[in-house]
């Protein structure tokens, strides 16, 4: 593995990654993204279970700190 696979191996666990792989999800009519729980980005991003996930860990409270709303 070289660095720049490790950099990118990083980049793709870190939250804001993930979060701005989502905005750029195109919102429905009502403003709101909703990803199919399958859909897969073009870089490999599972981005629909990762939503899931968000979605359920915000109902469970196991978020953690706080996040910014912008990438």
């Amino acid at each position: 593995m070289t660095a720049s696979d490790a950099d990118d191996a990083a980049d793709k666990d870190s939250w804001a990654s993930w979060f701005k792989r989502f905005l750029e999800y195109p919102p429905n009519k009502s403003g709101v993204r909703q990803v199919p729980a399958q859909y897969v980005t073009s870089d490999g991003y599972r981005l629909g279970v990762w939503q899931q996930n968000q979605r359920q860990a915000r109902k469970k409270g196991a978020l953690g700190q706080v996040r910014p709303l912008h990438a």
